[in-house]
């Protein structure tokens, strides 16, 4: 497959999600990848739209972002800079925020 740059239009973001193994509860219990039905994504966005007047970008590429399960489209593409993967294409207003590590 051919290299492509991809530019997300205004409100839209890119983002490479990324595998999560397991999820460990406070109480000490370990939810293994895929047994929990409504859980968020949690992706890294790898391209976004310049947003508009009226609604600024929030998310920019490097941000590691918390989406909804069913949120965006996936698209199979093979960027430039990350490679050949399955990407979300979503509205910003689909994404829950930003997750730091401090």
């Amino acid at each position: 497959m051919k290299q492509v740059i991809y530019k997300p239009a205004e409100q839209r973001v890119m983002v490479f999600p990324q595998e999560e193994k397991e999820t460990k509860l406070s109480s000490g219990i370990i939810l293994m990848k895929g047994s929990g039905e409504g859980k968020p994504g949690m992706g890294l966005v790898v391209a976004s739209g310049t947003g508009d007047e009226r609604n600024k970008m929030l998310y920019h590429p490097g941000d590691l972002v918390m989406y909804s399960q069913y949120s965006g489209l996936d698209v199979k593409l093979n960027l430039v800079d990350h490679g050949d993967h399955t990407y979300k294409v979503m509205n910003q207003l689909d994404i829950m925020g930003t997750i730091i590590e401090i």
